[in-house]
């Protein structure tokens, strides 16, 4: 996969990539949208059938971005 640059997938930018001693790993991919994320996994798992048994895609932001957010959408939840 790597070395035939079938990763990242295209569009996506691969900022970290960390392994686990217990087997996990946890990588940090920047996209504009969230196909590209989800080809980036997908491609993994075409190529390498049952390499991953459980995969969680979550968006991030900056700390800074996400607290008025998140205290935004407390504020609309309560009304």
């Amino acid at each position: 996969m790597l070395s035939k640059k079938f990763y990242p997938a295209p569009r996506v930018k691969q900022l970290t990539w960390y392994l686990t001693p217990g087997g996990g790993g946890i990588s940090v991919s920047d996209a504009e949208t969230t196909e590209d994320i989800t080809n980036n996994i997908k491609l993994w798992r075409i190529a390498k059938p049952g390499i991953f048994k459980t995969i969680k895609i979550e968006p991030a932001l900056e700390t800074v971005q996400l607290i008025p957010l998140r205290m935004k959408l407390s504020r609309k939840v309560k009304e």
